[in-house]
């Protein structure tokens, strides 16, 4: 989301950085002589980073880190390539945070983002979901805006799981991970 202390650029970035949007990774551009105290900080630095990947990867998201603030690479992308911050989050189609290619990016709001994701939460024993067992048969169920969302109750999990999917693609669309399945 919009950060109003963010003074970085689309100019500052690509004065800094390289983009390559069908790889997604950021490489250091080498530094004028004019940014270092003196000569030796110069040649250190573009010793040390100049052509190589920039940032740390953490918790599955690259951060890069310039003029002393910490951004996610995936919204310097959105700047690079738009010349403008996102105006919301933006969520990895793969649902793999460190894959940061152009084609695998999009703007979404907090409730698509996070209905794309495929795998069940951790503490679902069935591994389907949407799905969790009552009285001896399967609760579908979806969050998405408001609230949970009773779909029905059926025999099987694998039925109730096919429920959540139709309507997860009914709500949400290509943010499912279901779509065009």
């Amino acid at each position: 989301m919009a950060n109003s202390k963010v003074t970085l650029t689309q100019d500052r970035l690509k004065e800094l950085l390289h983009y390559d949007p069908e790889t997604g990774v950021f490489t250091w551009l080498p530094r004028p002589r004019s940014n270092f105290i003196s000569s030796s900080s110069y040649g250190a630095w573009n010793a040390r980073y100049a052509g190589k990947t920039a940032g740390v990867s953490t918790h599955g998201y690259r951060k890069i880190s310039i003029d002393d603030q910490k951004h996610y690479a995936h919204r310097l992308a959105w700047l690079y390539m738009t010349g403008q911050w996102p105006t919301s989050l933006v969520d990895h189609k793969n649902e793999t945070g460190s894959d940061n290619r152009w084609s695998n990016l999009r703007l979404a709001t907090k409730s698509t983002n996070g209905s794309n994701r495929r795998a069940a939460c951790a503490d679902n024993k069935l591994g389907f979901r949407g799905v969790v067992a009552y009285k001896n048969k399967y609760v579908a169920q979806c969050h998405v805006g408001k609230g949970p969302h009773y779909i029905g109750l059926f025999n099987t999990p694998e039925e109730a799981h096919a429920a959540y999917a139709r309507t997860l693609n009914e709500r949400v669309g290509e943010f499912s991970p279901y779509f065009g399945e």
